[in-house]
């Protein structure tokens, strides 16, 4: 494959992380469905992988300008691991974001079905 592709979706791969982040961050805080430590676990785990494209694209940037020689097929090893590394990244947010939306439907969903319940004590209470 051809560096500049691989470039490209490594970095372009880095901004499609960050919008998801901030999709499931916003989702967090409007849906209210989420727990605190289920919060924090999700923040991390994309804060790690964020980190790590960052550090992907500072690797690159010094494979485009070297301060010592590098071999082109180190290039190449080097841009094909990290390519590699982010696409399964992506894979799986896009995976986890579809199964996110998915819980917090279903939580919402139940939150709806305990308010019901709780409709019918506050009208039994009326009648009374």
């Amino acid at each position: 494959m051809q560096k500049g592709i691989m470039i490209t979706v490594i970095v372009d791969g880095v901004v499609q992380l960050g919008g998801m982040f901030d999709s499931v961050a916003k989702k967090i805080k409007d849906e209210k469905v989420i727990t605190e430590k289920e919060s924090a676990y999700v923040t991390g785990m994309f804060n790690e992988r964020l980190k790590e494209g960052n550090q992907f694209i500072e690797k690159i940037k010094e494979l485009i300008s070297p301060k010592i020689a590098i071999s082109e097929e180190d290039k190449v090893k080097s841009l094909e691991q990290m390519f590699t590394v982010m696409k399964g990244y992506i894979s799986s947010a896009k995976k986890f974001e579809k199964g996110f939306t998915k819980l917090c439907e279903e939580r919402k969903a139940r939150l709806m079905d305990v308010q019901e319940v709780a409709r019918l004590f506050k009208k039994e209470k009326q009648d009374v």
